[in-house]
């Protein structure tokens, strides 16, 4: 009888620890993230570079390629179902990605639009809106990826993940 209770006290443990989520679908939940990040990143990483050609055409696509990349990136994981039973990870890349679009739709469209007026009529205050907007930009951009990076981290402490 003694056995008996070991052993079904046995499989119900076994079958209690394994009903979570592997370390595997973990990591796998947090690349799909973080792909998603590195593309919107890129594509912004992109627009602040078109900005050094002086092309407005250039700028132009490199800013509508940014904000298509922010969208498509945003419907991705607003897809994503719960992980372990929870949101709390997808919510927050969730800010994160509508902290992007909204970085992308009012910075950088008055950068472009700085962009866009000539050299013979761009005045003082113009350059100086422009290093304010690029530099508000940077700064924004630091602070969503700090707080994203914290609940991050939490992810991976709590699924043992190694994010290097």
């Amino acid at each position: 009888m003694k056995k008996k209770f070991v052993i079904i006290f046995t499989a119900i443990l076994t079958l209690f620890f394994s009903c979570g989520p592997t370390k595997e679908e973990a990591k796998e939940y947090n690349d799909y993230i973080i792909a998603h990040q590195d593309s919107v990143a890129t594509s912004i990483n992109e627009l602040n570079t078109s900005y050094s050609t002086y092309l407005l055409e250039t700028i132009n696509l490199s800013y509508e390629k940014a904000l298509s990349q922010a969208n498509t990136s945003r419907v991705a994981v607003a897809k994503m179902e719960k992980f372990d039973k929870t949101t709390e990870y997808k919510d927050a890349a969730l800010k994160m990605f509508d902290a992007y679009k909204s970085l992308i739709e009012v910075e950088h469209k008055e950068i472009v639009r700085l962009y866009s007026i000539p050299n013979d009529i761009f005045s003082p205050q113009d350059f100086q809106k422009l290093e304010e907007l690029t530099e508000l930009s940077n700064s924004k951009m630091t602070k969503m990826v700090e707080v994203f990076s914290k609940e991050q981290e939490f992810f991976a402490k709590k699924y043992h993940l190694n994010l290097n």
